[in-house]
This record gives C-alpha cells, structure tokens and sequence, in this order.
C-alpha cells in the first residue's frame, strides 16, 4: 500500500521566471511503494483531463463526467532505492544548500540512508546501518542529523553530516548517546521526577538554532520506581566549540495511558521555535467539547541540572474546534465520556494533522489579491493548518500562541450532514479519519480553463490516492485572512469532493511512452545488460556476466527477500522466463545456467528470496515464485542429468511458501522424466510439500521415535554448522568465571532479582484488578508493549518474547548481560550466568490471568478494543505473523473470549484471521474454531468465519474442517436461503487463484466445492 509526501518542484526547463513563478504552485507528490522488493518512488502531479478542457465540451449539452474524472495524476519522474527494505521516510530539503535545495534524505528500517535529487529523480546510497535509523535536515538547511542504534549495542549515536567541498554529503561528527552517562552527577531529583530515557520509536524534529527535537510518549519509571504515563521531549543542542551535546528536558500535559504520538499530528516551526500538536485536555462547555491544539516554546526549556519547568510555562492551548456534544455522541458508540481513556484518546485524534504553513507546499495566494490588499504579512503572525480527516481550517496565530485570525473549516460535509444509516465507527472515521491535508493547490497555470472555473484545491491523502476538495473564487478568498472575518469555532463551507487514485491514468500502458514503458517494467529489478537479445553470442556473454556477479556478491543482487532478473537491450525488456527459456536451447548455456544455480544454492539467504515478495504478504499474484525458478526449471527439463542440482536448489529455498515449483514446475518435470529410475530418486529428495509427506506408523513406540529424532538433531547440528563456524570446546566454568570482572555476576544477580520482583508484582496487579477500567489500563499497556518489537523483514515473522522480557530488566542489566557476551567464546559457556539465579519471566502466567481477570470482569468493550488495535497493527506491518509465544498470534486470547461470550463477534474474529499472513496455528487457532463452530452454528456472524476457513486461512486443516462442518451443520441450505451461494464460490475461486495460474485445477476445485454444498 503506497504512501505520500509532498515534493518539490523545480522550473528548470521552464524559460521565464513568470512561467517558473506560476508552475510553482502546481504541487508535486511523492508516491512511495514499499511493496514487490526494493522501494518504488514517483513524483505526480495533478493535472486537469484534456477532455474536460474542451470548449465544445463546456458548451454541449451532453452531461460533464463524473468529478472524479476531471483530474488525475501525471507521472514526473520516478527512482527505486534499490538497497531499502520495507517503510521509508523522507527528511526536509538541503533549502539552503546550494545547488541542493530539492535534496532530501530517505531512510527505513533496516538502515538504508539514501541522498534523493528530486530534480532529476536520481539516488545515492550514503550509508547501510543495518539497523533502524532516523534523519532529518536541521533549521540550517545545509546540516543533515543522524540517530541509529548498531546491531547489538545498547546505546544510540547521532552523528552530522554535512556537503564537503567536491559536493558529496558525508559524516562530519559522530556522538555517543549514553544517556545516563551524560547526565551531570551532582544532579539530584526531585522525588517526584521521572528518570527520562531514549528509545527508538521517538519522534525525531528539527528544532531551533539547529537543535534536535525528540519526542517521547510513554509509561515511564521516576524515582519512586513506580511507572506513570508521561510526556516530554529532549532538545539537543552542540555547545559553541562543537564537540559536546548539550540536553535539555521538558515534560508535557499526561497523555491517555493508550496514547501514541504520530509525526503527522505534530509540526515544528524551527524558525520560531515553536512545535505545535494536539493538546490533551478535554475541554467541556456548556454548548460541547472544544478541540484544541498546543503550541510548545521549544527555547523556553531548562537544562538537566535545572529540571523541567511547569508544562503551563511552555505550553499554550489554542481551541480550534467547536464539536457539539449531540454531533460528538453520534460519533462514539455508547456516547462520549470525557472522563474514559479510550474516548480521550478518540478525541484527541479526531486531529488528523497538524501542519504550519511552510509544510502545506506550496502556500497560495491570489496576485491579485495581494495588490489590493496592499498589505504583507508580518513576521510575527504564523499561519497553521489543522485537518479532521478530510476536513480543515487555517489559523494565524501570534507567537505567543493567541489566536488572530480564523478560516471556517473547509470539508466535504460538516458532521451533522453525515448520513445517519451510517454505523458510529463509519461516522468517526469520517469526522477524524486518516486522510491529512497536503496542499493548498492552484491549477490555473497548468490548464487552459474558462473563466470562472474552480482551479483551486485542496489536496488530501489517504492509503490509496487523494482528496481534492475545489474551492471556489469566494472559498478561496475565505483563507486569506487579510480579506475576511475570522470564522467561527463551527463556522463550515462545504466544498465539492473528487477522489484520485495514486495510479491511475499515467500507469495504464497507453499514457506512456516506449521509453517510461521500458524503466517502469525495470524499476525495482536488476537490470542485465545485453548488447542484443536477439543475438545468441550477446546472450552467453550476459550469462558469463552474471554467472560472474553470482558467484562474486550475490548480496549486492538482493532487495531484502526479493531477487528479480531482467534483461534488457536498451529497446526490448525479457523477464527471466523469456530469457531463460530462450537461453537454454545454445550450446554451453546449460553449463553457465548450473554455474548460476550452484552459486545461489550456496547463498545464506536463499531459503528467502523471491522473485514477488507480494506473494508472500498480499493476497493477490499468490504464485510462490523463488529466485531463480525458470532458471531451474529450463535446466532441469533440459536434460535428466541436471535433477540432481534441482534437487540441491529445491532443498535450499523456503518450501512452505513456494508454489511454483509445488504447482507448475514439479509437475513439468514429472511429465518430462517421471518414467526414469532417476526421477524416484530425484522426488524421494525433495522436501515437503514438493515430495512424499513423511508417513508416521502410529504403532511405533513414543520413547523409540524420540530417540530418533533426538539422534537426527544431533547429526544435523555437526552436519549443517560450516567448518568455519564451529565452536571451540567450551571451557570449565572455574576459567570461564576467571576471565569474567569479579563485580559482573553478583551485580547481575541482584539485578535479576530486581527484574523477577517488577514481574511478581505486575502478576499480583493482575490478580487483584477489581474493576473494567483497571483491567483496560493493563490491557493498554500490554498492547503498547507488544507494538516496541524489533521486526526484521527477512523473517516476516514478529515476536514478542525478546520485548517481553527486556520491559522487566533495567538498562544496567541488559548492559551487563551484552557485556558479559563478550567473553565466551562457546555459547554453553554462558550457562555460568545462571549458577546464582535467572529470571523466570513466563508469558503465559502473564497472559493468560491477565485476559481470564478481564472476561471475569465483564470487559468486552475493553476487549474488543484490544483486538481491534492488535489487528490494524499487525496488518499495518504486514511482515507475517505476529506471534505472543509459540502458535499464540497477537490477539488470540481476546479473539477467542470475545467470540465465546457472544457470537455476533464472529466478523471480528473473522478479520482477526486476516492478520495470520503465513499461517494459521492449529494448535490454538484450528483447535479453538473445530470446537466452536459446532456449537454456534451456521448464521450470519459465523459465515465469514467459515468462509475464511475454506480461503486464506485454511492452514493445514481448514478445507477438511469445512468439509466436515458442511455435514454436520445445514451450511449449503443457509447459503442457499440467503442468496449467498455463488458468492461464497466466486470467493473460493478467487481465493484459489491466489495459489495457482493453473484454470483447469482452479475449475476443478471450484466444482469440487459445489459439488460438496450441492
């Protein structure tokens, strides 16, 4: 799913500056897909349907097409960063660096920093951390800041980068973010402070006078050693010479306990110094709830030694919104109450962005309009947008916060306009939806309108294009605060709604040209020069040259678990089945084609590599496809002697989420050597699902078939640890305990002891929780919790169990503990740290009283929440499943109560199965629905459950679950009598396709299936 950012604009092929000055204010989009390997970027621009310009068009009486036809988005340029891995973000631009004022920096997860010239749509890998990392421009605009944290460290680094004389950008200075130890010693706390930490998921800014903002919102642990919500941001400043950071900490208003901060809902103004985000007070009055913002003075912070300030000394709150307490109730399902956390954090994020107006690009103003105003804006009066979804208003503010001047809110429909079929979930998406504004838009330039025609615009975003709301002469007048009155708090203009998706138009082939066809096939794929495909010699000499690059670093080939091939003579593009099926019929091909094939075989990460990484998250082109499976498939239907490499290559690669070879390839080569002795050989070797499934002989004794599969463990360890890597034997523990510091193990010891006891104690919390709103708060803190993992997209798998555990132990521990690693040389060496005591931390003595004492309770709205959230989370990852421990998936326990207690929760439960992206466990998941279906029956709360079961999460035994609930409940009779029938099919067959492109199997099992509700 793609997401944007504005972009720059540049008139550098624009003759006139009249011209450059107009085509400035055609805003430019950065579209980002993070999916189908390596990270796609283009840059769109709106523009108006040539159709729709037409003056026969304007003055026919034919009907106009619908608004959403009438723009759409322009592709201006595109570039892949070909070393990132999943999300990306974008930092400010080099403004003021010369030369480089449309450069920014991209970065993601796993590490990758990336210089991007938005000019010409050119990239330049800086630097890999191999870890998460952050950066943003500095208040300079020449000066580019740095925050990451090392694989394995435990401490964070900041580091400047800067352009050096010959123009590249490169690192300037690096610090050491030992928080703790830069800490003045003689600081003593009040007993009421909090201990301030650094984690990664705080929101990093830009600040004033080049400082570094971050932003933390979380539980945090005082001196008291209690935990207690809190917010509060630290300002890092260089001191004059340069070589020491300078801190600075200043708490905010508390947060909801189940608050987290997005970057979207905050801005920062850094040449005023101030950071604008949405306040926490609920503001009730007689007439309903005020919306408000709060305005941070970021230079108005103590130092360390001095402590942070009173929040009211450097915060102040701007209301921005008036929403009636009728129109607020219509909103929340069971009406609003300001005093419950879950509703305060509702409301609050009824603000979906907040942004100042250098961030709203560009910002618009009629010509015309200033020459008759006669008046220019003056320095101290700052302009602010704030967005509800896809609604707005502009405020201009003093800088100390008052409010001077406001415009109504602009949207597509004030709240009491809602359509009251709608359920109280649709309606709050609406009100605070998750669409930001972007821009204020002027197309007047970029199209040969009439006179009088709306070529103004809003332009929000959402998951999948934008909302571009037009606005009127008069409209646009009523956001110039120099023409007309401040608005009231509820003051609205409804404008005229079009949706524009991110891809339509200039993605369909016949909007582009030969060449855009040629490197959007490309983009994201490795490109293979050959000097002409249709020569045989050019096509060897492009597989020695890759056989080469293999066989070299085939690291440098992939983009996180995607390897894709293309082959391209700079005017025809072969993908790798093109290529391959030609390439095999030379002579010597094969030979090269094995080379290649030996190569990946021996590649460390060849059990997870794909060709379309979407088919391992998406639920569309399902194929399976690995690295290299035409290449294997050709050889081995070459010539019989090449199975045994196929073999080696089948056994290298992931089997559980390979389809091609499972569906198409296996069967291809059956067909060509299937009645050869070499072929039984060949397919006993394959592993399952490919091969034979291993047969169990239920007569065989327990304690015998332990035995062998202990013996086989201890075969493959030898067998499969390279020589390289093996360990030396370890040594006895007087000598290993010997080269540990003396001090090391009996501090751990009173640490752990620390640890167990926070553990004890929260067990005990949950034991005594007496009420719904304490078992909510655990809840909230289990969720937020469960959402600080580290997520490493070459597993797609997320685990709670490393999180889980560090939460109870203190920095000093984790710190000892990495320290301790040092000195073994043989993991069992480590078994000495546990001869004096180690932690018993147990997730489910954890989880499971925790959800018993809420059902106890009678907390389903409570729980109900809970899901809700582990659902959208995980989703949102869309790295695999995310696992409590073992087969328990996030959510489970939740799951499983809420559906128990009543059965109109059965769609929930069916979208909770939505987020099992590579499996579904039969152990709890299989297990828990063969004992519940049965009981609740076919009805309409339980039918999406049942056809999730027969689709996409069937795991191992859903399509036999099915079949079995099909005769033991009237399933086909219910679908029959509710017309749902063809729809459950066209749902199974679709499904199907997922697995195979393969229309007579799909056909098949179709038939199979109605065969079986007949």
């Amino acid at each position: 799913m793609p997401y944007f950012f504005n972009a720059g604009w540049t008139a550098a092929n624009q003759t006139s500056q009249a011209l450059q000055a107009i085509d400035s204010l055609i805003p430019q989009i950065m579209a980002i897909d993070p999916e189908n390997g390596a990270p796609k970027l283009y840059r769109l621009k709106l523009e108006q349907a040539e159709e729709q310009l037409s003056v026969e068009k304007q003055q026919s009486e034919e009907k106009q097409k619908p608004p959403e036809q009438q723009l759409r988005p322009a592709l201006t340029g595109f570039a892949t960063l070909m070393r990132a891995k999943g999300s990306v973000q974008l930092s400010g631009y080099f403004n003021k660096a010369p030369g480089r004022e449309l450069c920014r920096v991209a970065y993601d997860t796993n590490g990758c920093l990336t210089l991007l010239d938005e000019s010409n749509m050119q990239t330049q890998e800086l630097q890999h951390f191999g870890s998460d990392v952050r950066a943003e421009v500095l208040s300079d605009g020449q000066t580019l800041v740095v925050l990451y944290q090392l694989p394995g460290e435990h401490v964070h680094r900041l580091e400047f980068w800067a352009f050096d004389q010959a123009g590249a950008l490169s690192r300037d200075q690096s610090f050491t973010l030992d928080w703790y130890a830069d800490e003045p010693e003689d600081i003593e706390y009040p007993d009421a402070e909090p201990i301030y930490d650094l984690r990664f998921n705080d929101l990093l800014f830009a600040g004033p006078d080049n400082s570094i903002i971050l932003m933390a919102s979380r539980e945090t642990r005082y001196t008291d050693d209690e935990y207690h919500p809190l917010q509060y941001l630290i300002r890092i400043d260089r001191n004059e010479a340069g070589d020491k950071l300078l801190f600075r900490a200043q708490d905010l208003e508390t947060p909801p306990e189940d608050w987290t901060p997005e970057k979207p809902r905050i801005s920062v103004n850094a040449q005023t110094g101030l950071m604008a985000l949405p306040s926490m007070q609920i503001e009730v009055t007689d007439a309903g709830i005020i919306n408000c913002i709060n305005l941070v003075d970021l230079n108005a912070f103590n130092t360390l030694e001095q402590g942070s300030r009173p929040w009211q000394e450097v915060v102040r709150q701007v209301p921005v919104r008036l929403i009636t307490t009728e129109d607020l109730n219509a909103c929340f399902r069971s009406g609003f109450d300001p005093e419950d956390e879950s509703d305060q954090e509702d409301f609050i994020n009824l603000i979906s962005a907040i942004r100042f107006a250098d961030e709203v690009l560009p910002e618009v103003s009629p010509a015309s309009d200033q020459e008759s105003s006669g008046e220019e804006s003056s320095e101290t009066e700052i302009p602010l947008w704030v967005s509800w979804g896809d609604s707005c208003r502009k405020l201009v503010l003093s800088k100390d916060g008052d409010t001077i001047w406001r415009s109504p809110i602009m949207g597509a429909a004030p709240i009491n306009r809602l359509e009251p079929e709608k359920t109280p979930t649709d309606r709050l998406a609406e009100v605070g939806g998750e669409s930001t504004l972007m821009a204020l838009a002027d197309l007047s330039a970029s199209v040969n309108t009439s006179a009088g025609s709306d070529t103004s615009y809003l332009l929000f975003e959402d998951h999948f294009g934008f909302s571009v709301l037009s606005l009127s002469a008069e409209q646009l007048t009523l956001l110039n605060h120099q023409q007309s009155p401040s608005a009231g708090m509820t003051d609205f203009q409804v404008l005229t709604q079009q949706e524009v998706y991110w891809n339509q138009h200039w993605s369909e082939a016949e909007n582009q040209t030969a060449e855009q066809k040629l490197e959007l096939a490309a983009l994201g794929k490795n490109i293979i020069q050959v000097d002409d495909l249709h020569d045989d010699a050019a096509l060897l000499r492009a597989l020695e040259h890759l056989c080469q690059r293999f066989e070299g670093d085939i690291d440098t080939l992939c983009n996180g678990s995607s390897l894709t091939l293309v082959f391209s003579d700079g005017e025809n593009l072969w993908d790798e089945e093109e290529f391959f099926s030609r390439v095999i019929k030379l002579s010597g091909a094969d030979q090269l084609m094995a080379r290649l094939l030996k190569a990946f075989n021996a590649y460390d990460g060849a059990d997870y590599c794909f060709t379309d990484p979407i088919s391992l998250h998406g639920r569309e082109n399902y194929d399976g496809k690995p690295a290299l499976a035409d290449c294997a498939l050709q050889l081995g239907l070459s010539d019989i002697r090449w199975l045994g490499l196929i073999g080696d290559y089948l056994n290298a690669i992931d089997p559980d989420h390979e389809f091609f070879f499972a569906h198409t390839g296996i069967p291809q080569l059956e067909k060509q050597h299937g009645e050869t002795p070499e072929w039984s050989v060949f397919y006993n070797s394959l592993p399952a699902p490919m091969g034979p499934e291993e047969e169990w002989d239920e007569d065989d004794d327990e304690d015998d078939c332990d035995d062998e599969w202990e013996d086989e463990d201890e075969d493959d360890w030898d067998d499969d640890e390279p020589e390289e890597k093996q360990w030396p034997d370890p040594r006895p523990d007087d000598i290993v305990l010997a080269s540990l510091p003396a001090h090391l193990l009996p501090r751990r010891k009173v640490l752990l002891a620390e640890a167990q006891q926070r553990f004890d104690d929260v067990i005990q919390r949950i034991a005594s929780l007496s009420d719904t709103k304490e078992a909510n708060h655990m809840l909230l803190l289990l969720q937020v919790l469960s959402h600080k993992v580290e997520i490493d997209p070459d597993i797609a798998i997320i685990t709670f169990e490393r999180t889980f555990n560090d939460s109870f132990k203190s920095q000093e521990l984790v710190a000892i503990e990495a320290e301790l690693e040092g000195y073994f040389r043989h993991p069992m060496e480590g078994m000495v740290m546990y001869r004096d005591g180690y932690l018993d931390l147990n997730q489910y003595h954890f989880l499971e009283p925790l959800f018993a004492k809420a059902v106890e309770l009678e907390a389903w709205q409570e729980l109900e929440h809970y899901l809700l959230g582990q659902i959208r989370w995980v989703k949102e990852q869309d790295h695999g499943n995310a696992w409590y421990v073992d087969d328990v998936p996030y959510g489970n326990y939740a799951a499983e109560a809420l559906l128990r207690h009543d059965v109109s929760y059965g769609p929930l439960y069916a979208d909770y199965l939505e987020t099992m992206l590579l499996d579904t466990p039969e152990d709890t998941v299989g297990e828990f629905l063969r004992e519940m279906i049965p009981e609740l029956g076919i009805n309409e709360h339980t039918y999406p459950i049942l056809r999730a079961r027969a689709t996409f999460a069937a795991g191992h035994t859903g399509h036999e679950d099915f079949e079995q609930w099909c005769h033991e409940l009237p399933v086909a009779k219910w679908l029959k009598e509710h017309n749902l029938l063809e729809d459950f099919l066209q749902f199974f067959e679709d499904d199907y396709r997922n697995y195979t492109h393969d229309e007579d199997d799909i056909q098949e099992e179709t038939q199979r299936m109605r065969k079986l509700l007949s």
